[in-house]
């Protein structure tokens, strides 16, 4: 899908139709939940998910080097899971220190 290359038009509609109707309804299941850490988590994810964005790929380089040094037999689904907990809490760390204004040499009193 990132090169734009869709082989089967039919299948990759009726998935990407698929995808968004369950992404509408797991939003809509977590909006009606009562577990008010749950939805600070992703309010939070939420309002960070431009610098996640920017930095994932970063963060994917670096652990598929790492992965492709390590000869350790892990299944795949691991590794993505892991990959994507590295990049997301790799991205909310960025975030944090973009935010830290320490890059400013005069400070601003406002």
């Amino acid at each position: 899908m990132a090169q734009a290359k869709y082989y089967n038009f039919g299948i990759f509609l009726i998935t990407a139709i698929s995808g968004s109707i369950f992404t509408m309804a797991l939003s809509m299941l977590i909006s009606k939940i009562n577990l008010v850490k749950v939805k600070n988590i992703i309010k939070y994810i939420g309002q960070h998910t431009l610098t996640i964005f920017v930095t994932h790929q970063f963060f994917l380089i670096i652990m598929s080097d790492i992965f492709s040094k390590i000869n350790i037999k892990i299944p795949n689904y691991i590794l993505v899971m892991i990959t994507t907990i590295v990049a997301l809490l790799g991205g909310l760390a960025i975030d944090k220190i973009i935010k830290l204004d320490i890059w400013r040499k005069e400070k601003v009193n406002t």
